[in-house]
C-alpha cells in the first residue's frame, strides 16, 4: 500500500495498544517550515522534516528545541496546521517532536487536509 492509500484509510482508528497515541499513525517524508513565536514574542522560523502524521497529530525532525506546550504553525507546500507541541527529544541531529494538531487551514476538516497532504507528498515525491 502506498503513502496515499494508508492515509486514505485513516479513520481514526485507535493505535494498537501499548501506543501513547490515541490515533494511527502513518510515516510521511515531508519538507515543511515551523514558526512560532519566542519567550520575548519575536517570530521565529526553521525548516523541519515531517517523519509521520495521524488524525490528531504530526511528528517531525527539528534542528532547534521546542518547548512542550509551545503553539506552532506548520506549513507545507500548500497545507497550514496550527498545533502545540506535546513532546520533544534530543537526537543526534537536533530534536524530535511531536505535536497535537489544534486546527488545519481556515475552513478544512482534519481527514481532508491529511488527504491532501498525502497527496501533496505523493505528487512531490516526498520532497
Amino acid at each position: 500500500m502506498n503513502f496515499i492509500q494508508v492515509l486514505n484509510s485513516l479513520t481514526g482508528r485507535a493505535a494498537p495498544p501499548g501506543e501513547r497515541r490515541k490515533h494511527e499513525r502513518s510515516p510521511a517524508q515531508e519538507r515543511a517550515v515551523v514558526c512560532w513565536k519566542d519567550h520575548l514574542g519575536l517570530p521565529k522560523a526553521h525548516s523541519i522534516s515531517i517523519v509521520n502524521v495521524s488524525i490528531g497529530g504530526v511528528a517531525f525532525a527539528s534542528p532547534d528545541h521546542l518547548p512542550v506546550g509551545q503553539v506552532i504553525t506548520i506549513t507545507t507546500a500548500n497545507r497550514s496546521l496550527d498545533c502545540v507541541v506535546r513532546h520533544v527529544r534530543k537526537t543526534g541531529r537536533g530534536y524530535y517532536a511531536g505535536a497535537e494538531v489544534l486546527s488545519i487551514s481556515a475552513d478544512d476538516d482534519a481527514m481532508s487536509a491529511i488527504r491532501e497532504l498525502a497527496e501533496d507528498v505523493g505528487e512531490s515525491g516526498g520532497k
